[in-house]
C-alpha cells in the first residue's frame, strides 16, 4: 500500500511535466449530436447545462484514440423568438479511460430557430423543442483542442493490475 501511495504521489508531482495529448477540432468541423433528454423552451425561458451526446467518429479524426463517448454541454435560452445557445464544454472519454476536455469550446447549432420551432405567436417563435434521439449538427467556430486530463482512477487501476491485485 505504501508503494502504491508513493507511486501515485510521484506521478501526481510529475504529471505537469508530461506532454498532454490532444484531440484537435477545426473551425468548420461538423459534430453530429443528440440531446441527452428532450428539451422544451417557452419564450423567456432558459436552461443551463443541457447535454448533447456527440458522435465519436466526428471527433476521433486521424488520432490514435478510440472514443467511447463524447458530450457537449450548452446553455439555452429562447428570447424574442430566437434560440440563443452558448456552448460550455466538451468532454470525451476514450475506451482506455482517458478523458479529453475543452472547457471553452465555441460551436453553434446549424439548425435555425424556425427549424426547431414547435409553436409560434404571430411572426415570432414562442416555443422550441429539441427531441432526444433526433440528430442535430453543431459547427465548430474556432480551432481548438480537447486536452487529456489526468485521471487518477485509471492510474490506480493500472498500478493494481501491474502489481497483481
Amino acid at each position: 500500500m505504501k508503494k502504491l501511495f508513493a507511486t501515485l504521489t510521484l506521478m501526481s508531482c510529475s504529471f505537469g511535466l508530461l506532454a498532454q495529448e490532444t484531440l484537435p477540432l477545426q473551425s468548420g468541423q461538423l459534430l453530429d449530436s443528440n440531446p441527452v433528454s428532450k428539451v422544451v423552451l417557452q419564450e423567456g425561458q432558459s436552461k443551463t447545462n443541457v447535454w448533447f451526446a456527440v458522435e465519436t467518429h466526428r471527433v476521433e479524426g486521424s488520432s490514435n484514440h478510440k472514443l467511447s463517448n463524447c458530450t457537449l454541454s450548452t446553455d439555452l435560452a429562447l428570447e424574442n423568438g430566437r434560440l440563443n445557445l452558448q456552448t460550455r464544454q466538451m468532454r470525451c472519454i476514450s475506451t482506455e479511460g482517458e478523458i479529453f476536455t475543452d472547457k471553452a469550446i465555441q460551436a453553434e447549432l446549424t439548425a435555425s430557430t424556425s427549424e426547431i420551432c414547435t409553436s409560434s405567436g404571430g411572426s415570432k417563435c414562442s416555443e422550441v423543442t429539441l427531441q432526444a434521439g433526433q440528430n442535430y449538427v453543431f459547427e465548430v467556430r474556432k480551432d481548438t483542442n480537447l486536452i487529456a486530463e489526468y485521471n487518477p482512477s485509471r492510474e490506480v487501476n493500472r498500478i493494481r493490475m501491474e502489481q497483481g491485485f
